[in-house]
C-alpha cells in the first residue's frame, strides 16, 4: 500500500470533519465528479479507481441527502451515478450550480465560498480535493528521491482556491499547467507533513514526522562526520608542514640552538607528526594554546631561515 493510499484511507475513516461533510463532499465532487447538462436534464457522477472513496462518497451523500437515488457501476474503475433530481440538489447545496436573478443557471467549478468561511470547512474542502484528485509520495529509507504532494484540477480557479487555503495555514505552493490540468504541488517534507495532519490523517502525520526526524538526525551526523574528517585532514596537513619547518631548522642552525621550550616542542612534533594539538599539549603538560604558540614560532623561525638563505 502506498503512502498516498494510507493517507486517503485515514481521511475516509477519520471523524475530523464531522459537521463539515458538505465541504468535504464538495471537494470530492470538483476533483472526481463529472457533470452533464442538457436542455432537459442534468446527470452527475463520481468516478475513481479508489473503491473506498466510492463507498465513502455514497455514504456522505445518503447521510446528507437520504432520498438520493444512487447506482455504482464498473469493476476496477468505478462510477457512482446519481439521478437528475439528486444531482441537482447536491450541486446547488455545494454551490457548484446556482441561478442568477434572471433564473439563468451558473456553474461554479470551485464550489460555494460559504463552505470555506470557517477553518473546519476549508480543511474539509482541502481533504475532499485530495481524496478526489491528490497524491503524496515520500522517499523510502534507501531512496534519494524527494517528497512530493500534488492536487490535479480542471481549472485554474479551483487550483487557486486550494493555494489560498494552504496559504492561510502558512503553507505556500506552486502551480503548473500540465496539458488541460492545473497542478498544485509541494516538495518540502515538513510542509507536506503539516498538510497531512491538517487533513485529519493523524497516524500518517506521526509516521512522516518520525521519518523527517530520522532523516534530519542522519544528515546532522553526516555533517558532523564530514566536519570532523575535514578538521582531521587540516591537522594532518598542518603537522606535515610543521615537521618540514622543524627539519629546515635542524639542517641549518640545529635544534640545540633553540630555546629549551622550542627544542622540546620540535622534538615532540618530529616524533608525533600526526598528533593533534591537544595530544601534544597533554604530552608536554602545557595548554593547547601554548603548543599552538610554540609551533607557530617554529614555523616563523623556519621561514626567516629560508628567506636568509635566499
Amino acid at each position: 500500500m502506498t503512502f498516498s493510499t494510507k493517507v486517503k484511507q485515514e481521511i475516509i475513516s477519520s471523524s475530523s470533519f464531522a459537521g463539515s461533510e458538505l465541504s468535504l463532499l464538495c471537494g470530492i465532487i470538483i476533483t472526481a465528479g463529472s457533470i452533464v447538462l442538457s436542455s432537459k436534464q442534468m446527470s452527475f457522477s463520481i468516478t475513481t479507481d479508489n473503491d473506498d472513496l466510492i463507498k465513502f462518497s455514497q455514504k456522505l451523500i445518503l447521510k446528507m441527502f437520504p432520498q438520493s437515488s444512487l447506482e455504482i457501476q464498473g469493476n476496477l474503475r468505478k462510477t457512482l451515478n446519481l439521478d437528475s433530481s439528486s444531482a441537482n440538489n447536491i450541486l446547488f447545496d455545494c454551490g457548484v450550480l446556482s441561478r442568477d436573478e434572471r433564473g439563468r443557471l451558473n456553474l461554479n467549478l470551485a464550489g460555494d465560498n460559504h463552505l470555506r468561511i470557517e477553518r473546519d470547512g476549508r480543511l474539509a474542502f482541502l481533504a475532499g480535493t485530495f481524496l478526489g484528485g491528490g497524491t503524496v509520495s515520500v522517499p523510502t529509507d534507501a531512496a534519494n528521491s524527494g517528497y512530493h504532494m500534488e492536487w490535479s484540477f480542471n481549472s485554474s480557479n479551483q487550483a487557486e482556491v486550494i493555494q489560498e487555503i494552504l496559504a492561510s495555514e502558512d503553507i505556500f505552493t506552486k502551480m503548473v499547467q500540465r496539458g488541460d490540468e492545473y497542478i498544485v504541488y509541494l516538495k518540502v517534507g515538513e510542509q507536506i507533513s503539516n498538510v497531512v495532519g491538517l487533513m485529519g490523517a493523524a497516524k500518517s502525520y506521526l509516521s512522516l514526522e518520525s521519518k523527517l526526524v530520522d532523516r534530519s538526525m542522519r544528515n546532522l551526523i553526516n555533517r558532523q562526520s564530514n566536519c570532523i574528517n575535514a578538521n582531521i585532514d587540516k591537522a594532518v596537513v598542518a603537522g606535515i608542514k610543521q615537521v618540514e619547518a622543524i627539519k629546515t631548522i635542524d639542517t641549518t642552525i640545529g635544534l640545540n640552538n633553540l630555546p629549551n621550550s622550542l627544542k622540546q616542542m620540535a622534538e615532540l612534533r618530529l616524533k608525533n607528526p600526526e598528533a593533534t594539538l591537544q595530544e601534544l599539549a597533554d604530552n608536554m603538560g602545557v595548554s593547547k594554546s601554548a603548543v599552538n604558540l610554540r609551533l607557530r614560532k617554529l614555523m616563523q623561525i623556519s621561514k626567516e631561515l629560508g628567506e636568509a638563505d635566499d
